[in-house]
C-alpha cells in the first residue's frame, strides 16, 4: 500500500483548481490539500490536470488490483467497467 493521502480526492471550487484529499478519521477541520493546479494559460488544461490528479488514488488501487489478478485469466468484466469509469472521471466525463 502506498503512503499517500487517503482518497477519494476531489477538486474544490475556485480558479486554481485545488485538489483535496480525504480527512475521514483524522482530527482535522478541513480536508488536506493535495495539489494546486496553477494556470498553464488555459483553464481547460488546468481543469483536466486537476481531474487526472483527483483520480490518482482510485487509478492506483485499480492498477494494483489488475496486477494482483491471476495472470492466466482475462481482466474480469467488472474491472473493465471500473477502469472505464475511472478513465471517464480523469477525463471529466463523469
Amino acid at each position: 500500500m502506498s503512503a499517500h493521502t487517503a482518497g477519494p480526492w476531489r477538486i474544490g471550487s475556485g480558479a486554481c483548481h485545488t485538489v483535496y484529499g480525504h480527512a475521514a478519521g483524522e482530527a482535522r477541520t478541513c480536508d488536506p490539500i493535495v495539489a494546486h493546479c496553477y494556470s498553464t494559460g488555459s483553464s481547460s488544461v488546468d481543469l483536466a490536470n486537476a481531474r487526472l490528479i483527483a483520480a490518482a488514488p482510485e487509478l492506483y488501487a485499480l492498477l494494483v488490483e489488475c496486477i494482483q489478478a491471476d495472470d492466466d485469466q482475462p481482466i474480469h468484466h467488472s474491472l473493465r467497467r471500473d477502469a472505464e469509469d475511472l478513465i471517464a472521471k480523469a477525463e471529466g466525463r463523469s
